[in-house]
């Protein structure tokens, strides 16, 4: 889990930097490496999944599809979520 946040912590790095396509790339990585992960049961949840993280990351590019793919697929692993609900209407409204 944590090689997983570190690439996303990498990966906004790279973004905030202006290097986008080696950003996301990492950024998918990273969720995809989450993706990988079982979450023990008695465990809580991500407190914030790479895969929405990516989806924000999407969205203030205004790569509103990819980001509402991303979303969704956050959204798979942890159903219900807020922030990936939140995250599909902002997604839309930016269409």
């Amino acid at each position: 889990m944590t090689e997983a946040l570190g690439k996303a912590v990498q990966a906004w790095i790279l973004f905030e930097g202006g290097e986008t396509d080696q950003a996301l790339a990492i950024m998918r990585e990273a969720a995809d490496l989450e993706d990988s992960m079982d979450k023990h049961p008695t465990t809580p949840g991500e407190v914030l999944p790479v895969r929405e993280v990516l989806g924000e990351m999407l969205l203030r590019l205004d790569r509103t599809e990819e980001a509402i793919e991303a979303f969704e697929k956050s959204l798979e692993r942890t159903p219900n979520r807020r922030n990936a609900l939140k995250g599909i209407e902002r997604a839309r409204a930016a269409r």
